[in-house]
């Protein structure tokens, strides 16, 4: 028998039971309410025994020792091949973080050679060069100063 079958009986087990506690309690049947709880109390301990008792099938004995230095995914337990995948998934997010950082740093600096450039050439978007032109065309119009007051 599989560990699975064995699994699946335990999982039917606790399914027939609580119909038969209920009609048990509800019928005032004691032998139904015993079966139920006896069906209830073999399915619950199957599965802890199952676990200790019974082998997995991808775990197989072998007369030859097994070396420390040779690691191959087969041979593994199925927990090793999730904390390597969780481990490399783990590497590639910081990665993708360190490139999202590096992306984020190189805009700023672009922002900031912007904003440079635009304080070297008098403001931003080139409006103090239009202010600048129009404060010298007043100065240059008398008229348009003795308007104002």
């Amino acid at each position: 028998m599989s560990k699975l079958w064995i699994l699946g009986a335990a999982f039917l087990l606790l399914l027939a039971a609580f119909p038969l506690i209920s009609f048990g309690t509800t019928g005032g049947n004691d032998t139904l309410w015993w079966a139920g709880l006896a069906l209830l109390t073999v399915g619950a301990l199957i599965p802890p025994v199952a676990r200790y008792a019974i082998p997995d099938e991808e775990e197989e004995v072998s007369d030859k020792p097994k070396d420390s230095d040779e690691t191959s995914s087969a041979a593994d337990p199925p927990q090793a091949r999730v904390h390597e995948q969780l481990a490399l998934s783990h590497e590639q997010r910081a990665e993708a973080h360190l490139e999202r950082a590096r992306a984020h740093d190189e805009l700023a600096r672009a922002e900031e050679e912007r904003a440079r450039a635009e304080a070297e050439r008098g403001g931003i978007g080139g409006f103090a060069d239009d202010a600048t032109e129009d404060r010298e065309s007043d100065a240059s119009n008398p008229k348009q100063n003795e308007d104002r007051p």
